[in-house]
């Protein structure tokens, strides 16, 4: 008996400092990620704002120049909230609010937030569902996938073409589908984007830049509202991005194990 709960002891201490191996890991990349592709873009704001002060640059070039550091200031602001919704649920761990709320108000309000990034590559968006669908959730944690989700869409299309959001009601979940027609990936890149073990990210078609943190984060948020996220992609045609979400009249705690076809 004594052997045996060793060996269980033993197994339990390697499973934890698997785990310890993999959060220090990515608290490293995020040290990296604030060091360079948070203070980069602050240190490259303030020399801008620097110059007509220094009648460097005058105020037709300044605004110009304008329109590029609005586009990075919303990248970075994107970043900075995926790293710090992070860094709480790493700190305080992750409290739902769950409630019955409409996914059309949740829609406009997201596409409201990214009507500069949309307008600034000339992007259409397409919406089709119904006003009626409810789901049970935290609002505030489906806001922040929806937002990471279109902004991901938006990072990789290409200037001038369109994304579809589409949200279907299928049985105990709501469907909710982001489809663009961008550069896509690779099987073997889509599988990494939510390994645990590496934060990394790619440059968008305007060479935006990004944490690698934002799907992660909406992965661990849909999983904690009783859903998930789906992700199918094709090299050079695009990719959909699908949250699944349980409807307003079925639980997070009803729906908790039940597996969902990909």
């Amino acid at each position: 008996q004594q052997q045996s709960r060793l060996i269980q002891q033993t197994a339990e201490l390697e499973v934890n400092n698997r785990k310890l191996a993999v959060l220090n890991n990515t608290k490293e990349k995020l040290f990296s990620i604030l060091a360079h592709d948070v203070r980069s873009p602050i240190a490259g704001l303030k020399t801008s704002l620097d110059l007509p002060n220094e009648k460097a640059l005058s105020r037709e070039h300044f605004t110009e120049l304008s329109h590029e550091l609005s586009s990075q200031l919303n990248q970075l602001q994107d970043s900075l909230d995926n790293l710090l919704k992070w860094s709480n649920r790493q700190l305080r761990g992750m409290e739902l609010q769950s409630q019955k709320i409409m996914m059309e108000p949740l829609i406009a309000d997201t596409i409201g937030l990214l009507q500069y990034n949309l307008a600034n590559k000339n992007i259409t968006v397409n919406i089709s569902a119904d006003a009626d669908t409810m789901i049970y959730a935290d609002p505030d944690h489906i806001k922040l996938i929806m937002r990471n989700l279109i902004s991901n869409a938006i990072k990789f299309s290409y200037s001038g073409s369109e994304i579809d959001l589409l949200v279907e009601e299928k049985e105990a979940f709501v469907y909710f589908s982001v489809i663009d027609k961008g550069i896509g990936m690779k099987k073997e890149v889509a599988d990494k984007l939510f390994n645990e073990a590496a934060v990394t990210s790619q440059r968008g078609t305007s060479n935006e830049k990004g944490t690698g943190m934002g799907l992660k984060i909406s992965r661990e948020f849909a999983e904690k509202n009783g859903g998930q996220i789906l992700i199918q992609c094709e090299p050079g045609s695009g990719c959909t991005f699908t949250l699944t979400i349980p409807v307003a009249a079925a639980s997070a705690a009803a729906v908790a194990g039940r597996s969902i076809d990909s």
